[in-house]
């Protein structure tokens, strides 16, 4: 391989990666406007009182919230964390309620 072919693939390989870099942008971009349309319209549905606390800014830095990943792992792991809690709550509250059946049938008895 010459330098020339060498240099020509580097080239390709950059405008194929930025090409790629631009089209996710475009792509988090039509995304960031999608959600901020949904965000807008959720608003004025909101009494007048609350929709003056929602500026678009602020429903902005929401949905660049919303696009960002860790947003979703800290509701998924919350999700997951009350789904446990509910069993172990509902697990205890079955052997009270056991416990005390027992107590009843052997105060009858």
């Amino acid at each position: 391989m010459d330098a020339n072919s060498s240099s020509g693939l580097n080239h390709e390989s950059y405008l194929a990666a930025f090409n790629e870099v631009h089209a996710q942008k475009e792509i988090l971009q039509q995304r960031h406007y999608f959600l901020l349309n949904e965000m807008q319209s959720m608003a004025k549905e909101l009494p007048p009182k609350y929709q003056q606390r929602l500026p678009n800014e602020l429903l902005s830095d929401i949905t660049n919230a919303l696009l960002d990943g860790t947003v979703y792992e800290i509701v998924s792991g919350l999700k997951e964390i009350q789904t446990m809690t509910e069993k172990t709550l509902f697990n205890q509250r079955m052997k009270i309620v056991n416990t005390q059946k027992c107590i009843r049938q052997w105060d009858f008895s």
